[in-house]
């Protein structure tokens, strides 16, 4: 086995091999640290730190852009309500106009046609009136009494209540005749005269009944009625007259 010398000629030669061995060892890693770092710092694009940065700033282009449109949005929106409102506004008025027009048309003929018929419900009542007076006065042989009333002439009318109250009793009116206002100015008026009262002729006592008023004058110049007496003609004091039991005498 060789030894080496004490002066130190081999093991200092060994020993500089080593550290050198370590040296290129370190220098090796510190290039490769440095290569790939250079690797790095050279790949193309940004870095993760700055790619979130730009999605930030995109995002924030993307949602001011958004907002932009969303607030040209919101004002075309606004004018266009507005708009909307004075348009609507304008067709109410024309609405309001052509129906005021309609109704300036339409609403006399609605209220002559309701006029109408309620004169037409008077002379059809006043003859049922007149029906059931001349059976009482053939199951009777007299005409039913008038209950008079002086505050219209003696008349019996039909709005105070007491309407040719025999009939109704007697049974020959089912309800009492009533005119359809059934006030002071439209009502029903009955009286039983004497025999041979205003020159009437006849053979006994007569009656004469009457509608005081109609509403609709086309319907009172188509339904007069008559009775007549030389000496009277109560055909001028009711808008629709009849009677019983005398005629007109000269």
């Amino acid at each position: 086995m060789n030894q080496h010398p004490t002066n130190g000629s081999g093991p200092t030669d060994h020993v500089p091999d080593l550290a050198d061995d370590v040296a290129g060892k370190k220098a090796t890693h510190t290039v490769s640290k440095h290569g790939v770092d250079g690797a790095v710092n050279r790949s193309d694009g940004p870095q993760p730190d700055q790619q979130v940065d730009s999605r930030k700033a995109a995002h924030a282009d993307v949602s001011d852009g958004s907002r932009g449109e969303g607030g040209r949005e919101d004002r075309a929106r606004s004018l266009g309500t507005a708009n909307g409102k004075r348009f609507t506004l304008i067709e109410l008025v024309v609405v309001v106009s052509i129906l005021a027009v309609l109704a300036g048309v339409m609403v006399p003929r609605v209220t002559n046609h309701m006029k109408s018929a309620r004169d037409a419900n008077r002379l059809a009542g006043i003859k049922t009136v007149r029906t059931a007076i001349e059976q009482y006065y053939m199951d009777k042989g007299e005409y039913p009494p008038a209950n008079t009333n002086s505050s219209f002439g003696g008349w019996d009318v039909s709005h105070d209540g007491n309407f040719i109250g025999a009939l109704q009793k007697g049974g020959y009116l089912d309800d009492k005749a009533l005119d359809p206002i059934n006030n002071a100015h439209h009502h029903y008026r009955y009286y039983v005269y004497n025999k041979g009262a205003y020159g009437c002729r006849g053979t006994g006592s007569f009656y004469v009944l009457g509608v005081m008023n109609f509403e609709s004058a086309s319907f009172a110049r188509r339904n007069k009625g008559f009775f007549k007496c030389s000496g009277r003609n109560w055909s001028n004091q009711f808008a629709y007259v009849t009677g019983g039991g005398a005629s007109f005498k000269n």
